[in-house]
């Protein structure tokens, strides 16, 4: 692949071209100058692939560079350099600065799957605002768009603080290389593949998909059916993911065996579809390109870790510390044994537009 198609390709939302030749996105991230541009460890990439610069624009520049290595068979040599440096792609350099962060992230008050940090300020203020009718009103909507602010934030950062700990599972682990400057769509490569990483729990509307197709009750309705039936009250306003935990809460707190039976029952029964999905990925990975946000869309490579706490899945997003040991296990256990064949080759539409990826699924239930 010459540069100008390369750099068309980086350009795109589609990745493919780079499975067979990832050579630009190992260049690209010492050569462009951006927010995270360091010039010394340019300098020691260049000096290492034995290659001056003699342009001043910056795409000649990394033009150069990106024949220099093609022409040379250059990229094994560049992997090694990565390799010498990996401690500049590590956040936390050791476990006691990582449990500190988690003992500090706990601390968190945060009810995790109740908001999307992407919009859901925007979206709450006008939902409080728009029936307000006079200023004591306004000066109380006030006060809660401060703690929706405030919360959003803690959520904000409790997702990028444990996304980094995570990341650093990978980026230590002898099979991965990681990206020592931040490059598009990619946070790491196994096998020179190059692979986006991606945290989610199990996704709460592909779980009611496979519930309708196995004509299993929706999840909502059979809680509020066994709360009606035991006489436990609840905020009929509240938003699911809140009714959910508020009606399971009270089922737990009653401590009937009856009621507490029925929504054991409902765990198991999502339980089974979780363990089915774990055996056939190729779906839910599928369901996830689709699904993904259109503002934020590209068909990279990608490799999921999807978290689900059984007993409680409206938390599950807490695992990123809660068992933080789990994932780290789950993570290395991947590695250790992993083979190309485990990326699975994912076709999916988005926008009437067919793309083909390549991903892979690790979960980790509890």
């Amino acid at each position: 692949m010459d540069y100008q198609t390369a750099k068309k390709v980086h350009s795109s939302k589609d990745y493919r071209e780079f499975n067979q030749d990832p050579t630009f996105l190992f260049v690209n991230q010492f050569m462009k100058k951006g927010k995270d541009f360091d010039a010394e460890l340019q300098k020691q990439f260049l000096q290492v692939i034995n290659c001056a610069i003699t342009k001043k624009n910056v795409d000649e520049n990394c033009q150069e560079v990106y024949d220099w290595v093609k022409n040379n068979n250059l990229l094994d040599i560049i992997i090694e350099f990565i390799h010498s440096n990996r401690d500049k792609a590590i956040w936390y350099p050791d476990e006691e600065e990582v449990q500190r962060h988690i003992q500090e992230l706990n601390s968190l008050s945060l009810f995790f799957q109740s908001f999307n940090p992407t919009n859901s300020i925007n979206r709450a203020i006008f939902d409080k605002i728009q029936n307000v009718d006079s200023i004591t009103k306004l000066k109380k909507v006030i006060t809660d768009v401060v703690k929706i602010s405030k919360d959003t934030v803690y959520k904000m950062y409790f997702d990028t603080q444990t996304t980094r700990i995570i990341e650093d599972i990978f980026n230590r682990h002898d099979t991965v290389t990681p990206t020592l400057i931040d490059e598009k769509g990619v946070d790491f490569f196994i096998n020179k593949i190059p692979l986006d990483l991606k945290i989610t729990c199990f996704p709460k509307e592909y779980l009611k998909l496979q519930r309708k197709e196995l004509k299993l009750k929706n999840e909502i309705t059979k809680l509020k059916a066994i709360a009606k039936k035991y006489n436990i009250n609840f905020d009929k306003t509240a938003k699911e993911d809140i009714l959910k935990h508020l009606i399971t809460s009270k089922i737990k707190d009653i401590n009937n065996q009856e009621a507490l039976q029925q929504l054991q029952n409902l765990d198991k029964e999502n339980l089974s579809i979780i363990n089915s999905t774990k055996v056939n990925k190729h779906n839910i990975i599928k369901w996830l390109y689709e699904n993904q946000g259109a503002m934020r869309f590209c068909a990279e490579n990608r490799l999921f870790l999807v978290l689900y706490d059984s007993k409680q899945p409206e938390m599950s997003d807490k695992m990123r510390i809660t068992h933080y040991q789990d994932i780290k296990n789950a993570i290395n256990g991947y590695l250790d044994t992993f083979k190309e064949e485990n990326l699975q080759d994912i076709e999916f539409v988005f926008n009437k537009e067919t793309y083909t990826t390549k991903s892979d699924i690790i979960f980790v239930v509890i």
